[in-house]
């Protein structure tokens, strides 16, 4: 009985992936880290970072000007910054200062550490978000449903043999037919390719903009850090979760009274960490790009490589049927090619790629015997 119903099982995982449509693919998986896993962490964090910036208390102060209303004191704070003191970094907490980077102002003091970031940050992530998923839009529009017209219903497993050999027919006239005019298309995908490279290195130096000139090594620095009390903690230097804030009212006399006020923010506890992951991920991203732009030129460039990759998505067809296709398409014809066969199932894509190579030999073999024709043709007048 066991083993009966772990066989009705089996057959039945089977007959769902038979019948399974697969979704259409227009790109690759580094394109897809882009404008799907990016867009979706951005999205993701600046969600978590809403949540807690309207729906908590973002900052709050410790006022010590008892006749001020504490929420004036807080909006004001969050409005225009508050601050922290580069030299009370290096101190001990608890002897030297109470908390790292808090010391009292001194009079004459120009360096230091404002931050205003943390009210847009929730923003800055939604548009980026919205610009890494750009590159997408341009493709698909250029893209123009081309691949999902041309594989038809060679993309499920179970399909009528009538219906499969009038399928592959199209798919293989329409490639011969336009066969040394689709480069336009590769070109237009390898543009989205080097503009994602660019565009993800954009977006770091944006980010250290934003983020006052910290961004750059961050990760490194918060990597390194040891603990030592010697050492300054990036994490505390660049998202500090208690800063300071002066607030200027008139006294009673009509003069202009001076207070410091603690501010503790703890929104940079998610901050800190957001940045960070953002920081790994967005070197990984650029390294990612750049292997998938050089694999883009060295399929550009090198046949042999093409050929490579056609024999490994086309592993069905036969190594003649390979060689033809490679030693008879441009590279957009290929790229077309290669991009139809990651959406058609593998039990058709054997068959479609023979049928290809086929009619380009016939085509080859009736333009080397047109001149033979002409020439017997003309001697014999």
């Amino acid at each position: 009985m066991v083993a009966t119903g772990a066989l009705i099982g089996l057959l039945g995982t089977k007959l769902r992936y038979l019948g399974k449509i697969k979704p259409t693919t227009i790109d690759n998986t580094i394109f897809k880290l882009h404008y799907r896993w990016t867009t979706n962490m951005l999205l993701v964090a600046s969600i978590v970072v809403t949540c807690t910036q309207f729906f908590g208390d973002p900052i709050t102060c410790v006022k010590s000007e008892r006749f001020v209303n504490p929420a004036i004191i807080n909006n004001y704070c969050w409005i225009e910054g508050t601050f922290t003191i580069p030299q009370a970094l290096t101190k001990v907490p608890g002897t030297e200062v109470a908390l790292p980077g808090i010391e009292k102002t001194p009079t004459d003091a120009t360096d230091l550490l404002v931050h205003k970031y943390y009210q847009w940050v929730w923003w800055v992530l939604f548009l980026q978000a919205l610009a890494f998923y750009c590159t997408r839009i341009i493709w698909k529009n250029w893209e123009n449903g081309i691949v999902a017209k041309l594989i038809t219903n060679l993309n499920r497993a179970l399909i009528d043999e009538a219906e499969k050999k009038q399928n592959s027919h199209f798919l293989v006239n329409f490639l011969r037919d336009r066969k040394g005019h689709l480069n336009h298309y590769a070109l237009k995908f390898l543009f989205c390719e080097i503009f994602n490279l660019f565009h993800v290195i954009i977006e770091i130096v944006i980010t250290d903009t934003f983020l006052g000139g910290y961004f750059l090594d961050y990760g490194y620095l918060v990597m390194a850090y040891s603990g030592d009390i010697e050492d300054i903690n990036p994490m505390t230097k660049v998202f500090p979760k208690m800063t300071k804030c002066t607030f200027r009212v008139y006294g009673s006399s009509g003069d202009i009274q001076i207070y410091d006020n603690f501010c503790l923010l703890p929104l940079n506890i998610i901050n800190e960490k957001i940045y960070l992951f953002l920081w790994i991920w967005f070197i990984f991203l650029t390294f990612a790009s750049c292997l998938s732009v050089i694999h883009r030129l060295v399929s550009f460039i090198y046949p042999p490589f093409r050929q490579k990759l056609l024999q490994y998505l086309g592993r069905r067809a036969s190594a003649q049927t390979h060689v033809t296709l490679i030693e008879s398409l441009s590279y957009g014809d290929w790229f077309l090619l290669y991009l139809i066969g990651q959406n058609i199932e593998q039990s058709h894509l054997g068959e479609v790629l023979e049928l290809f190579a086929l009619q380009l030999d016939e085509e080859a073999y009736e333009a080397a015997e047109a001149p033979k024709a002409k020439k017997l043709s003309e001697s014999s007048i």
